[in-house]
């Protein structure tokens, strides 16, 4: 076969190809039609303020719901100033924890602190009022008095890390370690405020370490928890 045969051919395949490609606007009018036809409408979130005023709402009935059943023992062996303490750093606490929560949920939110900064200051602010406002007297019991509280605070924080995940997953939330010690730290300031209510052993060494190591512990769990779901769904 000669050049002039495979340039004929040649022409004939591309005039061939040209005459099924479809026009460019035809070709955007298609991909518009695919685009359409696969929108569906979305219930757009609330804004951060909103959202973190839900989960306030939340934690404010789950405490007093459970406070109620539980019991206010703790409440009547304090004195004003610790109770003023713990429950005005709980409250703020919550309220900082919340507004994390509901900005992790809606991508490029403002975020005024890291959430490593945000548990810091948490941690020692608690940390202090505890070890400056409360006695520093250890129970002759120290094991089997404190063992309790520890788990009432993980039977209480558990579910309160579920339903706080089942309502934040309604957002755009990304699974990771950031994200999973958020839940934690909101569940765990829930079953502190209540543990507070009702803990009959109010000394700074039971407080520290039944009720704050295991609230490290648990804040701890949530992370990796959260690492790993980061893994899975990569």
């Amino acid at each position: 076969m000669n050049d002039n045969s495979h340039d004929g051919l040649d022409r004939r395949l591309d005039a061939w190809a040209a005459a099924r490609e479809p026009a460019p606007h035809e070709l955007e009018q298609r991909i518009a039609q695919t685009l359409a036809s696969s929108l569906a409408p979305v219930r757009p979130l609330a804004s951060p303020t909103r959202l973190a005023v839900v989960f306030l709402a939340i934690f404010a009935v789950c405490a007093a719901a459970l406070t109620a059943a539980i019991g206010t023992t703790g409440i009547r062996l304090t004195s004003a100033a610790q109770l003023t303490a713990i429950s005005a750093i709980l409250g703020i606490a919550a309220v900082l924890f919340s507004l994390a929560l509901a900005n992790q949920m809606i991508p490029a939110s403002l975020r005024v602190l890291p959430f490593s900064a945000l548990l810091a200051l948490a941690s020692a602010a608690v940390i202090a009022a505890i070890a400056l406002l409360f006695p520093w007297t250890t129970p002759r019991l120290f094991l089997e008095e404190g063992w309790p509280c520890s788990a009432m605070e993980t039977a209480i924080a558990l579910p309160a890390a579920l339903l706080f995940f089942l309502l934040a997953r309604r957002g755009a939330l990304f699974p990771g370690s950031t994200t999973g010690a958020t839940i934690a730290s909101l569940a765990v300031l829930l079953a502190l405020a209540v543990l507070q209510f009702q803990c009959m052993f109010q000394q700074a060494p039971h407080l520290l370490v039944w009720h704050l190591g295991v609230a490290a512990i648990l804040i701890a769990a949530g992370a990796l928890l959260g690492k790993w779901s980061q893994h899975r769904a990569s």
